[in-house]
């Protein structure tokens, strides 16, 4: 994992890795036990994952060079938001 969130541009350079999560559009539900109001992002829920729209999956992670890592982020889920695969047997108590 790069800790850094640091990507080659291609051209020579960095970039930071970019999140595939984006604000929902319109208003969140209003009824009993909903938060009513537009999506604003003050909730989890105001966002949805959006394939391809950034380099990280919906967990905030990707593969390079063959090997998975999460990502923190300057948006939006900001850390890991979910878990990938299977934990290596040495996480084991």
């Amino acid at each position: 994992m790069n800790p850094l969130n640091i990507l080659d541009d291609g051209f020579g350079g960095v970039r930071m890795a970019v999140s595939s999560h984006r604000l929902k559009a319109g208003s969140r539900p209003d009824g009993i036990g909903e938060p009513g109001g537009v999506y604003d992002g003050a909730f989890r829920d105001d966002y949805e994952y959006a394939s391809g729209l950034g380099d990280l999956d919906e967990c905030n992670g990707m593969r390079v060079d063959g090997v998975y890592g999460y990502y923190i982020t300057d948006a939006y889920p900001y850390v890991l938001s979910c878990l990938q695969g299977t934990p290596d047997r040495s996480f084991n108590k």
